[in-house]
């Protein structure tokens, strides 16, 4: 084991190992990208040198579905929704039956107003795990700002119900606010649904109070 007393070292040493593993086409060289790539993320700050370590990783091995979380985190602070979708495809490819990755891009795709692809991926997600009001309540939501109105309610029915029958009435009532947003704005004749758009931005900039992280992660 080598001991290195700064970052900078570790960054020298790991340097030194990629370029040896680089002239001899290791089948290591793609751990070594992500090591160096953690380093630049954790401990140096460096978003762009650790996206192009783990991009490298990614290529190699396409399945190093840690270098996938890491790039997600890093868009996530960079507020790259368009990446974060890309990253998360790419991680149901590795993980096509984990139904919360379905539901997060179905987020993300509400949240840059990509309703459609918000409805398709969420359905996704239902399939796989049809006892699942958070996607129940994205997808109707979706299905509102579409115009898609019988089927949005039917959905957000769906979703109180399911909140009801897990016990939390806070999801229920935040549900319930955001019909009623939705009913104001059509008698008010409303151009534009700043209620549910409103909602809806709520909703998807809330991803860490959902905990989704974790349920990505674990």
């Amino acid at each position: 084991t080598v001991k290195c007393s700064s970052n900078e070292e570790l960054l020298q040493m790991l340097n030194l190992t990629v370029t040896k593993l680089e002239n001899t086409n290791s089948s290591d060289l793609p751990r070594f990208y992500y090591y160096r790539g953690y380093l630049y993320r954790t401990r140096l700050n460096d978003y762009q040198n650790a996206l192009k370590d783990y991009n490298r990783t990614i290529k190699l091995n396409p399945n190093n579905d840690n270098a996938l979380m890491d790039m997600f985190f890093i868009y996530n602070t960079l507020n790259d929704n368009y990446s974060m979708i890309d990253v998360i495809k790419k991680r149901i490819k590795i993980k096509p039956k984990d139904e919360s990755l379905y539901y997060l891009c179905s987020v993300l795709y509400a949240q840059i107003k990509d309703y459609q692809n918000s409805i398709n991926y969420a359905t996704e997600s239902i399939k796989l795990k049809n006892k699942n009001p958070e996607a129940f309540k994205i997808r109707g939501l979706s299905e509102l700002e579409l115009g898609m109105n019988e089927k949005g309610h039917q959905d957000l029915g769906y979703a109180k119900r399911q909140f009801l029958e897990l016990g939390d009435e806070k999801s229920y009532k935040q549900v319930v606010y955001y019909e009623n947003s939705f009913l104001n704005n059509q008698i008010q004749n409303t151009k534009n649904n700043n209620g549910i758009n409103s909602s809806l931005y709520e909703i998807n900039n809330s991803i860490q109070n959902l905990d989704i992280h974790n349920q990505i992660l674990h």
